[in-house]
């Protein structure tokens, strides 16, 4: 039953190895070398059985935590069920892991529990890998551009800094949807992320229909006068400096 009913021999061994060694890199080596075994064997459905029924069976928070991240690995139902379950409850060392191994699952199936966790109280730290996690799924999801601006809305308010706005615009820019520009304008106001938010406006703007001419005409318009302020502040900064 579980592990012991796995097609490829090795694996009941490596993960009686990963439940047995306490040295962090070995642990570390066979954790990615069970990974490895499960994407080069293609059959996430079962591997995903078998680390349920091993989950099961551990009470070892080293083991139970390089489980979860194989588990995500997987990208399946039942893999996102449990860990969803493992962030919502549990130790908190285990809740952090499987935050980590959600904003770091393999297809889209992760975003509606990502979106609902931007709603949450979160830490600095887990405001920017929800962020990083719903920006890189989005980015290779097939959902429709209108579905994709409504997760940018919903994961707009974890962008509190420089460095999370930029990567927020560069996921924005992207989106051919005219609802983005809602987001995206406001940020040419700050000087910090002008630039990026100016490349954001036009990509989407070029990339909109004859439907939306008068969002791309205001959009533009904004990005021209906060072009124009911005070189005339330069010039007034230029000429105070020459002059002392």
């Amino acid at each position: 039953t579980g592990v012991q009913t796995c097609a490829l021999p090795i694996c009941s061994a490596l993960f009686d190895l990963l439940a047995a060694v306490g040295e962090p890199e070995l642990h570390d080596a066979v954790e990615e070398t069970i990974a490895g075994i499960f994407k080069t064997a293609k059959d996430d459905r079962q591997h995903a059985i078998w680390i349920l029924a091993r989950l099961e069976s551990t009470q070892r928070a080293a083991e139970r935590q390089a489980l979860v991240r194989l588990l995500a690995g997987t990208g399946t139902p039942a893999a996102l069920e449990r860990v969803v379950k493992e962030v919502r409850g549990g130790a908190a060392a285990d809740r952090a892991n499987a935050f980590r191994a959600l904003t770091e699952w393999p297809n889209d199936s992760a975003l509606e529990p990502l979106l609902e966790l931007a709603g949450t109280p979160l830490s600095e730290a887990q405001r920017d890998l929800a962020l990083r996690g719903v920006v890189r799924l989005l980015e290779d999801s097939p959902l429709p551009a209108a579905r994709k601006a409504e997760c940018f809305r919903r994961i707009a308010p974890l962008a509190q800094g420089p460095s999370s706005r930029k990567l927020l615009l560069s996921g924005l820019a992207r989106v051919q949807d005219a609802a983005v520009m809602e987001l995206i304008l406001p940020n040419l106001d700050t000087p910090d992320v002008q630039a990026e938010a100016a490349v954001a406006a036009i990509r989407v703007a070029s990339s909109l229909g004859a439907g939306d001419d008068a969002v791309v005409q205001a959009a533009m318009n904004k990005v021209l006068t906060v072009a124009q302020e911005t070189r005339s502040e330069e010039r007034r900064v230029g000429k105070e400096c020459r002059s002392r």
